[in-house]
């Protein structure tokens, strides 16, 4: 595992999602992969029948990030989201609104409140 950036070669930074048990926290599914030397950039994912209020049926959220930076070992970003189109996510890029600002590093775990599914917990993993 390397903490160190390397633009010429790294092009990926692989944030870890877990959940903790007591004092420990447990690695989950779902790792987090965002582009390095990218300020916005989109994603999207796939969302299981019934695990969104605004539509019970399967289909797509988009989410994104602006203001994407790594630097001293943390990552930080102003998340958007999610929206059920790309158009809708891209007009949340473009426009004045601030986002969520959340972080990981290479020792801390962020807390990221899911609602009803409850709380993961951000750390980066590797750098790639």
């Amino acid at each position: 595992m390397r903490e160190e950036y390397n633009p010429e070669v790294d092009s990926e930074i692989v944030i870890g999602r877990f959940i903790k048990q007591g004092d420990e926290y447990i690695r989950a599914e779902g790792d987090l992969v965002y582009p390095l030397g990218e300020d916005t950039f989109t994603w999207c994912r796939h969302v299981e029948k019934d695990s969104c209020r605004k539509n019970p049926e399967e289909h797509e959220h988009y989410n994104g990030a602006k203001n994407a930076r790594y630097m001293d070992g943390k990552y930080e970003w102003s998340e958007m989201g999610p929206e059920h189109s790309q158009e809708e996510i891209d007009e949340r890029l473009n426009s004045d609104e601030p986002g969520v600002t959340k972080w990981a590093n290479w020792t801390e775990y962020f807390p990221e409140d899911h609602g009803d599914f409850g709380t993961y917990y951000l750390q980066i993993v590797k750098v790639q």
